[in-house]
């Protein structure tokens, strides 16, 4: 039997790694949702803003589904944003009992606004760094980004699914 003293210390460098890329993430979303003036809505609303922007016109339960939330935390979430004017309803063209959600404009507004300014957020965060990692960085954190939807996608986002452990 042979130690596997490197195979252990190779798994926790891992998990280490993957700690800090988790802290990194969180601590990154938080600043940029500080920098880009979403403060009044609460991060459940805007990604629901968000999701709405991308798929609409979308039916609330599609929507639930997509975010992986009840339909009754979903039904909150959009009540706040009609409530703000930021989203409407309509009857769906195809089944009048179900509705389909849309931006009106002022939440297109307001999507495209928080869109420019957390692209000026990344440019001026971009500027900061030494101009020979820049590239760098961009390249590996969306490198990164496809390889973590590509799992949650595949659904192999589960630890065991790392090519290692296999």
């Amino acid at each position: 039997m042979t130690d596997n003293g490197a195979d252990r210390e190779a798994g926790e460098h891992r998990i280490a790694d993957g700690a800090l890329m988790s802290l990194s993430v969180i601590r990154l979303t938080r600043a940029v949702r500080r920098g880009v003036g979403q403060q009044q809505l609460t991060s459940s609303q805007a990604a629901t803003l968000w999701a709405i922007a991308e798929l609409a016109p979308v039916r609330p339960t599609d929507l639930a589904e997509r975010e992986k939330v009840t339909t009754a935390s979903m039904s909150k979430s959009i009540a706040s944003l009609e409530s703000a004017g930021l989203v409407s309803r309509t009857p769906d063209p195809h089944d009048g009992r179900v509705s389909m959600l849309d931006l009106t404009p002022a939440g297109q507004a307001y999507v495209r606004d928080a869109n420019s300014e957390r692209i000026s957020l990344y440019e001026t965060a971009l500027n900061r760094l030494p101009e020979c990692e820049r590239e760098s960085v961009v390249r590996s954190i969306a490198l990164f980004a496809d390889t973590m939807c590509e799992l949650v996608t595949a659904g192999a986002a589960q630890p065991s699914a790392h090519p290692a452990d296999r």
